[in-house]
């Protein structure tokens, strides 16, 4: 086809081709030109954008801590990676992308007076069963309007453990929260394409707001929601979308759709633009090579003469549909652009946070002792704290990074695996594990990029979603939402590593006034390191170093967990994602007390068998734990017992045989003889520990069980 073109007209091209190469100066002039023309224009849609609210450490701390932290992040911005962006290229095409179970907003799609969305939450927070679910504006920090779908079609709600969506079978249909258990009436099925929430007690019936199946009512805060059969399926007052909505899981699975193709002359004009812009035949496949600039070669386009042996016409039509592509594809650029310095800034920092987490914990970072964690619990951790703070733009960042761990997670040819599974390293080893599952969650972020690049329908339905500036599929991340998205993300990602940390040098201690055998309460713990059960005035709840019951964490590291939001029940009791051990205060130290972590969407139940006729039986919530202070009383030398876990239909889950020695005048020894779970669940390293004669401690152990999300 190149023939066609006339050989004096190539000639002057290529010399004006290389004339634009040499002035790199002039192009680099004309290029900031209109980027700064583009990031004012920008700024203006930016002012649309509602911004969160930015999260500060807690007055709380001392000025050392502050200026201490402040110093560690100056010389964590000097010690930062610089990540040179760079795409892959033939990727083969995702098949499908494995759904994570994931905390999101149930938004109704009929929106108010002020034409803003409502969202399901549980009246007043309150976590008595049978309380009403309403419509209520999206608000900061609150739990009660964040749900998670288990694998079995329950709705839990963040509000408490085994919190989950019910109805009131009594005539009304009026939906509540309640606990736990195995009736249809809790078990929700959700139709992405028609936005309908059906309860599978009565298929037919939806979840919606109450007096609207008929027609569509204006909401408001406060409105009630009931299951109803609609006179209409386009009734919005019966429809939902979850947030995030993880749009991209669909258009990175959708068939392949080319760039349109360009006939005879038209064809002699996409070539002769690509070699005047790129010095290729094809611009098209420049799209992945971020070190071009597409503004550039808009520009440059948009000022290129018609050549006299191509219709204005067929050169217009074309020029037309590169600059529409050129624009579309710039734009996905700036979304994972924006992704990458988010990245960047939170995780590329060469150990320096882990490092800082360490030393608060007081723990060499370099030492041979271990740590176990679990990466989806990580990155669950840090986008649920990103959500409660900024409800209204969290869910962009949602959009993206979810997609990117479902790659991982789906373990699909030529894309990068996080590891699924829950880790158990030496802490000379813990930054290793982390970073390559960092790296790994970057790499698959380019792989998405690449994807979209280079597909036409892929490149419109992302340009759709890029334009929608808010909603649950957008993926409207303009760079000023950065500096807020930042702020919110550190205190989840500060929790998630002490989750990790923690537990290889404190564990929590119960003193029972009722069942402490003598033992007097410790003298002089911090204030910031015990609780007191609200719910039980004789239960007190302390953090100590896991080998004597007289030294604590310093008050800068609580203080730092305290300002970063955790709930002090959630802490002590060692739910959503603390797995501690928990050891009792007891002059009985023959005990070996296990504490069984729940991580799962799925209520879990369990019994320990010492003997045929000695068997106890337990629940564990949903994100909770249960820790036990049963024994074998027969027991001299060594004690051994069956901890059984099933789900509450009684489907076995996982089976662990423990052993405990016993010794005169020493703590007990706890340890597992074997284990083994289900397709479906993940069994962590049980965390085991030596009880105290002279402190007065039971030997602990702590059993964390997590979700297999890729089974």
């Amino acid at each position: 086809m190149s023939t066609i073109i006339n050989k004096q007209i190539s000639t002057e091209i290529s010399n004006c081709y290389l004339e634009q190469q040499q002035n790199k100066q002039v192009s680099s002039e004309i290029s900031n030109c209109y980027l700064k023309e583009q990031q004012q224009q920008q700024k203006k849609k930016d002012l649309n954008v509602k911004k969160g609210s930015e999260l500060k450490f807690s007055k709380e701390k001392s000025n050392e801590i502050s200026n201490c932290y402040l110093k560690q992040q100056k010389q964590q911005k000097e010690t930062k990676k610089q990540i040179v962006r760079s795409l892959p290229n033939n990727l083969p095409p995702l098949k499908s992308i494995t759904q994570l179970g994931s905390w999101v907003f149930l938004q109704n799609r009929q929106l108010d007076s002020n034409g803003d969305a409502l969202v399901c939450g549980v009246s007043g927070r309150y976590t008595q069963p049978g309380t009403q679910c309403i419509l209520w504006q999206l608000n900061q920090n609150d739990p009660s309007q964040l749900w998670q779908q288990s694998k079995d079609g329950h709705l839990v709600s963040n509000l408490a453990g085994n919190y989950v969506m019910d109805f009131n079978n009594d005539g009304t249909n009026t939906v509540i929260a309640s606990g736990w258990d195995n009736y249809l009436t809790q078990v929700w099925t959700y139709n992405s394409g028609t936005g309908q929430i059906a309860n599978s007690n009565y298929p037919n019936m939806y979840l919606g707001i109450k007096g609207a199946f008929n027609d569509p009512i204006i909401p408001s805060n406060g409105t009630e929601l009931v299951i109803d059969q609609p006179t209409s399926n386009d009734n919005l007052c019966f429809q939902w979308d979850m947030v995030p909505a993880y749009p991209l899981n669909t258009i990175l699975t959708s068939p392949p759709q080319p760039f349109p193709s360009f006939p005879a002359d038209q064809n002699t004009a996409f070539i002769q633009i690509s070699q005047s812009l790129a010095g290729c035949d094809d611009i098209r496949s420049e799209y992945t090579n971020l070190a071009i600039s597409l503004p550039f070669y808009q520009s440059q386009m948009m000022a290129m003469d018609y050549p006299s042996y191509l219709s204005h016409a067929d050169f217009d039509f074309v020029r037309g549909q590169l600059s529409t592509e050129f624009e579309y594809a710039q734009e996905i650029i700036n979304l994972f652009t924006n992704y990458g310095q988010f990245h960047t800034e939170l995780f590329a920092d060469n150990s320096a946070r882990l490092d800082q987490m360490a030393s608060l914990c007081q723990l060499e970072i370099g030492s041979s002792m271990n740590a176990t964690g679990c990466m989806i619990s990580v990155f669950s951790g840090l986008l649920y704290t990103i959500l409660e703070a900024l409800p209204g733009i969290g869910p962009v960042l949602g959009n993206v990074i979810q997609t990117a761990i479902s790659i991982g997670v789906s373990i699909a040819d030529g894309y990068s695996t996080i590891q699924p599974d829950p880790f158990q390293v030496t802490l000379s080893q813990l930054w290793n594990t982390l970073s390559s599952n960092f790296e790994a969650l970057l790499s698959n972020i380019s792989c998405m990029e690449t994807l979209l690049l280079q597909d036409w329908g892929m490149m419109t339905m992302a340009h759709n979603l890029i334009q929608t500036l808010s909603g649950p599929y957008s993926l409207a991340w303009q760079s000023s939402m950065n500096g807020d998205l930042i702020n919110a993300a550190v205190p989840g990602y500060e929790n998630s590593l002490l989750q990790i940390l923690m537990p290889s040098k404190y564990q929590i201690y119960l003193y029972d006034q009722s069942n402490n055998g003598g033992m007097p309460l410790p003298a002089g713990i911090p204030s910031l390191s015990q609780w007191s059960d609200p719910n039980n005035s004789n239960l007190t709840y302390f953090i100590g170093d896991n080998q004597t019951t007289t030294e604590y964490p310093d008050d800068s590291l609580m203080s730092l967990i305290w300002g970063n939001g955790v709930s002090k029940q959630d802490f002590f009791l060692s739910g959503n994602g603390w797995n501690f051990p928990m050891s009792l205060l007891n002059n009985n130290c023959s005990m070996g007390c296990p504490t069984v972590s729940n991580n799962t969407s799925m209520a879990l139940r369990f019994k320990i068998q010492f003997s045929s006729t000695q068997i106890y039986n337990y629940e564990v919530p949903t994100f909770s734990s249960n820790f036990t202070t049963e024994f074998d009383g027969t027991a001299f030398e060594n004690s051994y017992y069956q901890i059984t876990v099933s789900d509450y239909a009684y489907n076995w889950v996982a089976s662990i045989s423990v052993r405990v020695d016993i010794f005169v005048l020493r703590g007990a020894d706890i340890s597992v003889l074997s284990s083994s779970c289900a397709d479906g669940y993940y069994l962590g390293t049980p965390n085991c520990l030596q009880g105290s004669f002279a402190h007065g401690f039971s030997a602990s152990i702590n059993i964390p069980i997590f979700e297999n999300q890729s089974s």
